[in-house]
Formats: structure tokens, C-alpha cells, sequence
């Protein structure tokens, strides 16, 4: 039985960006490969919290990162980039990651916490649910730049 180590990611090396790029690309194919540099913008930033599940070999299997920032309209929490390894779902390291996430956001005096997840993430959006979260009636709109 594997035994999941949750914590924050602090410092990173070259294997780790490794397997999160593996990651980031179960959970958006599209997405381009992250550098160290990329990640250690990410990390540095105080308002990021990048959380890890690593399995007994200490391997990156899963991720989610708490995003907090400060508007006038409020404190708000919103979690981004959420993903296991399709190799080690239905194992409840997701409602791990997600507990973790909940505490620290509770602890950060949130009031709530934010997040999308597109419909066809059947699993995701039942554990969403099961936690807790509430579909908002709202429309998400983005705008690209080629």
C-alpha cells in the first residue's frame, strides 16, 4: 500500500519539473513544458501554494494549487491546476490534496474558495460536490491571445 507524503512545494529539481510537466499534461495536453524557471516564479510568489502528494519513492503523483489574492471586494481563494496521475486515482489521494487545501485556505481566514472544472471531469466535479462546493449560476468568459 503506498503511503502518500502531502506538502508544500518549497524547492524544486529538475526530476520534479519532470513530473509535473507529466502531470500537466493528463491534465491539459495542450499544455507547453514548464521550465525551472517557470516554477520557481511560481513558487516564490507568497499568495501560491503548491501542493504535492508524493508517493514511497518520493515521485510527484498529484497536485493542487491554492491561489490566494486580495481584491477590494475580499480575500479570495481560488484553487487551479488540480490533478493525480491517472496511475494512482481512486486511491483518495485527490480528497487529500483537497483537504490539505481547504485547511490551509481555512487557516489563511478564507471565507470561500473558488474553482472550475470542465463537465466532462466526471469524477472531479462528483468529488467537488462531495466536499462540499456549490455550482455557482455563473458564466465563465475568457479572452485569448494568439
Amino acid at each position: 500500500m503506498t503511503n502518500y507524503q502531502i506538502q508544500i512545494l518549497k524547492q524544486i529539481s529538475i526530476e520534479e519539473i519532470n513530473q509535473i510537466n507529466h502531470l500537466l499534461k493528463q491534465l491539459d495536453p495542450s499544455c507547453s513544458k514548464k521550465t525551472l524557471t517557470d516554477f520557481k516564479k511560481i513558487i516564490n510568489q507568497k499568495n501560491i501554494h503548491f501542493i504535492t502528494a508524493r508517493n514511497n519513492q518520493s515521485k510527484i503523483v498529484g497536485m493542487i494549487i491554492l491561489v490566494n489574492f486580495h481584491t477590494v471586494s475580499g480575500n479570495h481563494f481560488r484553487i487551479e491546476d488540480f490533478i493525480v496521475d491517472e496511475k494512482e486515482r481512486n486511491r483518495g489521494l485527490g480528497q487529500r490534496l483537497l483537504k490539505k487545501a481547504i485547511i490551509l485556505a481555512k487557516r489563511l481566514k478564507a471565507t470561500h474558495i473558488d474553482l472550475t472544472s470542465r463537465p466532462e471531469r466526471k469524477t472531479a466535479n462528483y468529488l467537488y460536490q462531495k466536499f462540499g462546493f456549490l455550482k455557482r449560476k455563473t458564466n465563465v468568459y475568457r479572452y485569448q491571445f494568439n
